[in-house]
């Protein structure tokens, strides 16, 4: 469970103290308790009782683990800062219908003192699904796709309509045709990401970005992306606006000088951890840029700086002034790849469009 405790998810965190009304010299009480939002459904035949149940010291050694309806309530521990992980099911390979769903808090445990945190479990790891149009599956009878993430890979035969479940990461994608050479390309996805992507017939258009539409079956944060591959493409190589990185591609990318990248303006006032998706913003110094105009995770974003100079960068894109106006408009930008508010971002930015 420690491999997924360090993965950064967003969490969330409840709790309450109380005097213990027993004395066990020098100890503390945690109690546990297992809650889902209201209208969503964690993982059918998952029941609470079954999710595994882990509790670490600051050191990283386990001193609680095991089934939640397993464990003492309350659990007696030293005073200390204690981990305590849940999971749906352990990590393992990638695997069709297999949503896991997990949540992470610290709580400080003091002598005579028992604590109660509730956990609320979110979906920890990355849906696929592949789809064909019609003039593809018209042109090829005998198809697949390999889809590898960091947690191994996943064979899609044909028209395996299933989702696929990945860890968060860079998931390099592999489609093999009857009497093609095999083509590549990569996404990145994050935990609650969920990708339709749909194969195009070969062609040599520029690969397009298609709707986005909300998902609230699971999760109220849960988003399905819905993106196009047009195999045999030219690549984009960010040299012009014509051939600009997307965002996706932007970001993995460690670097780049003077290259060009193109999304939809989904907000300003970028930081570390999120970014303003509405109006009124404060920076002039940034806007946000993202592959979806519905984008909301800021690991899925990419920030650009906007320097003073040339001062029409600001006074066309700053958002304080022109934000209501811009938001969802697909815009080009020109400038270098490098880290930016911890991200992979756009700096120096000389020209936009």
């Amino acid at each position: 469970m420690k491999k997924w405790m360090l993965g950064g998810l967003i969490l969330f965190l409840a709790s309450a103290c109380e005097a213990l009304s027993w004395s066990e010299e020098g100890k503390g009480a945690l109690s546990i308790r297992m809650l889902k939002e209201t209208s969503v459904s964690v993982k059918a035949g998952t029941p609470f009782g079954e999710y595994l149940i882990g509790i670490t010291d600051t050191g990283g050694a386990t001193v609680i683990s095991g089934m939640y309806s397993a464990l003492p309530d309350p659990v007696i521990l030293n005073p200390a800062t204690y981990t305590v992980a849940a999971l749906s099911e352990n990590l393992g390979a990638p695997a069709f219908d297999r949503p896991i769903y997990g949540s992470i808090v610290e709580v400080a445990v003091a002598a005579g003192v028992k604590n109660t945190v509730q956990l609320v479990c979110t979906q920890v790891n990355a849906g696929l699904r592949i789809v064909y149009d019609d003039d593809f599956k018209d042109h090829y009878n005998v198809y697949s796709v390999q889809v590898t993430g960091v947690d191994g890979a996943l064979t899609y035969q044909g028209d395996e309509m299933r989702t696929g479940y990945f860890a968060p990461g860079t998931l390099q994608i592999v489609l093999s045709m009857e009497g093609e050479d095999p083509m590549q390309v990569s996404k990145k996805v994050i935990a609650r990401d969920m990708l339709v992507l749909t194969v195009l017939a070969n062609g040599t258009g520029p690969l397009t970005m298609g709707s986005v539409e909300l998902s609230f079956a699971v999760d109220t944060a849960q988003v399905w992306r819905r993106e196009e591959w047009k195999p045999g493409a030219p690549a984009n190589d960010g040299l012009s606006p014509e051939t600009a990185y997307t965002v996706a591609e932007a970001q993995l990318l460690s670097s780049g000088e003077n290259v060009w990248i193109s999304g939809y303006i989904v907000g300003g006032d970028a930081s570390t951890s999120t970014f303003k998706v509405a109006p009124p913003f404060t920076a002039a110094s940034n806007l946000v840029l993202a592959d979806s105009p519905m984008e909301q995770v800021r690991a899925n974003a990419m920030a650009v700086e906007l320097p003073t100079s040339p001062a029409s960068l600001r006074a066309t894109f700053g958002m304080p002034d022109n934000g209501a106006a811009l938001l969802g408009r697909r815009s080009w930008f020109r400038g270098n790849i490098g880290t930016y508010f911890g991200y992979p971002g756009l700096r120096a930015t000389k020209e936009g469009m």
